[in-house]
């Protein structure tokens, strides 16, 4: 079984709040939620990185500001994942599905995609 659980963070003029998730079972699914503010979220990238244990972080999916700009998952959760951003809602959705033991790790919303921005947090999830 995967558990899905939010972890106070840290307070900041940007901010990233993180919901969603829960007990899931392997093959099962989650979607994940990061409200964002203090930053104009329509001209920010944004993504995921997670970080699995024992492990550096990497990147699991993005979204870049650039019109038309396609949202992207890594190689390894291409075909279960999807990713959405709402402008207006200044929100950010993944979409998990297939869940296998490779995707254990802690999943962070982050301003800045691909490597490019600075990653900050306030709340984080994790898969334990």
């Amino acid at each position: 079984l995967f558990l899905l659980a939010a972890l106070p963070g840290l307070q900041a003029a940007v901010e990233l709040v993180e919901s969603g998730g829960g007990l899931q079972p392997p093959g099962g699914a989650v979607s994940l939620l990061c409200k964002a503010s203090g930053f104009t979220f329509g001209e920010a990238p944004m993504g995921w990185a997670r970080q699995g244990p024992g492990k550096g972080l990497e990147w699991a999916a993005g979204s870049g500001q650039e019109v038309g700009s396609a949202p992207w998952c890594s190689a390894s959760l291409r075909g279960r994942c999807s990713l959405s951003r709402d402008d207006l809602q200044a929100s950010l959705r993944l979409r998990l599905s297939g869940l296998q033991e490779a995707d254990s790790g802690t999943y962070y919303c982050a301003k800045g995609a691909a490597g490019g921005g600075t990653a900050r947090r306030c709340q984080a999830g994790g898969w334990h």
